[in-house]
């Protein structure tokens, strides 16, 4: 994990000059047990950047997007018209709005953005408001009431609801019916 800061870079290549196109990296963790994949596609440059396409082209191959913004400032336009692409190219999609525990105003934020989302007819699975800080806090002072301030485990839950379980239940099916034909 010290080496990732080597590799994970804006610049494509390093400083010892390898051009870096995919990290992977393993961590034991009840979520990624369960089956979940994490791909951070990182949005520097902003939506309205070539980064964009590239997202929008991988999401058919994916089972679920959560697009985080932080909770400073409501979504803008460009935002908003990724999102409804992304609505249509990938079953479930979350909007995690991030830092909510340095805006006190965050969920006014929240009640903006909905608004938006509906005025553009972007369907999200779910808009939860998130603190990573929070979260590492509360698993600290081992605070049930932080923790579910911090709301990742509302997000987390959403995942495993929408995406963990629903794989499952495809499975499921998918291999009663191959039954069935046989």
């Amino acid at each position: 994990l010290e080496q990732v800061a080597e590799f994970a870079r804006e610049d494509p290549l390093t400083g010892n000059g390898h051009r870096v196109e995919l990290i992977e990296i393993g961590h034991p963790s009840p979520v990624l047990q369960r089956g979940v994949s994490i791909v951070d596609m990182p949005g520097a440059g902003g939506i309205q950047s070539g980064r964009a396409e590239a997202i929008l082209g991988f999401l058919p191959t994916a089972d679920a997007l959560i697009f985080a913004s932080d909770a400073s400032a409501e979504l803008a336009a460009p935002e908003l018209r990724f999102l409804r692409e992304a609505t249509a190219r990938c079953p479930t999609v979350l909007v995690a709005l991030t830092k909510i525990d340095l805006y006190a105003d965050w969920q006014r934020i929240a009640e903006l953005d909905t608004g938006h989302l509906d005025n553009w007819n972007v369907d999200v699975t779910d808009l939860i408001g998130v603190s990573a800080d929070l979260r590492i806090e509360a698993l600290r002072r081992n605070d049930r009431d932080l923790n579910a301030e911090s709301g990742i485990r509302r997000l987390l839950e959403q995942l495993r609801l929408q995406v963990v379980d629903r794989a499952s239940h495809l499975a499921c099916a998918r291999a009663l019916s191959e039954t069935r034909r046989s």
